[in-house]
């Protein structure tokens, strides 16, 4: 149920987010809407999001990810649990205890440290 939820408050949202932004300098940037799949805090979620790419600067980005917190398909919250149970235990066992507790599958890729940058260790503080 929480599932269907956030994503249907997500769709909602990202309504908002979709339209063609002005940066800055005056340039208009317009949205191409991609689907992703993210590991979140209340399991697998899809929705579809703006992604702006830049040419001159040869960058794209996505800025409802930046509000929500999803970096590579991961949230932080998920991201932030399995990093402080990693440092009780081996990586691969803290991935089993939150599936466990969670009720979420989490891919080894998601939660290997290599990984990991340092925003994602620095979660772990908050």
């Amino acid at each position: 149920m929480g599932q269907k939820l956030a994503e249907r408050l997500i769709a909602l949202q990202e309504q908002e987010v979709a339209a063609p932004i002005k940066q800055e300098t005056g340039k208009v940037l317009r949205s191409k809407g991609k689907k992703i799949t993210v590991t979140s805090r209340l399991g697998k979620v899809t929705y579809e999001r703006a992604y702006y790419y830049d040419p001159e600067e040869r960058r794209g980005y996505y800025p409802f990810d930046q509000q929500l917190g999803v970096k590579g398909g991961i949230s932080e919250g998920v991201v932030r649990i399995v990093v402080k149970l990693s440092a009780h235990m081996p990586y691969q066992a803290a991935r089993d205890v939150y599936e466990e507790v969670a009720g979420v599958a989490v891919s080894v890729g998601e939660i290997h440290p290599g990984s990991w940058t340092t925003q994602s260790v620095s979660l772990c503080r908050r």
